[in-house]
């Protein structure tokens, strides 16, 4: 049923989130995603009742639809011109063993803990890559004024 909420709500919802945001900076929009996967992964450690695990994939999916959009998007603006095509051919490659290492990685952290606790270490390490994203989008800003007022 989770996956059916999932499912849904990114083949209804991606369009208007994504003219929502069509203002926001792809970094930005990344870093809030990020936010949302810690609130909606974190959230799992501390529930125990079926609506609320309906309300937390509802809270990550929308992370997962602003992060997914705005990926390429960021690489996009990122990356000189003539390595565009080299980026975007190595990151999927990248994604993928994150997809292949992650699963290891979980497995081997419930043997030693719980799955609870893997919910609660998920959301911590999503709140900080968002942090972290935000970073970037703050010193992406500085750079953009700094270039902005050396070529008045």
């Amino acid at each position: 049923m989770l996956m059916t909420v999932n499912a849904v709500l990114c083949s209804t919802v991606t369009i208007f989130i994504t003219s929502a945001i069509k203002n926001i900076k792809a970094s930005l929009s990344i870093a809030i995603g990020g936010l949302l996967y810690a609130v909606g992964f974190g959230m799992i450690f501390f529930i125990d009742k079926f609506y609320m695990f309906i309300i937390s994939t509802i809270i990550w999916t929308i992370g997962e639809i602003l992060v997914s959009t705005n990926t390429s998007v960021y690489i996009a603006e990122h990356t000189p011109i003539t390595h565009r095509g080299r980026f975007n051919s190595v990151f999927p490659i990248i994604r993928k063993l994150g997809f292949m290492i992650g699963p290891i990685m979980a497995g081997t952290y419930i043997k030693h803990s719980n799955i609870r606790n893997l919910w609660l270490l998920i959301g911590v390490l999503s709140l900080v890559a968002s942090l972290l994203m935000y970073i970037l989008y703050t010193k992406d800003n500085v750079y953009l004024e700094k270039q902005k007022c050396e070529k008045f």
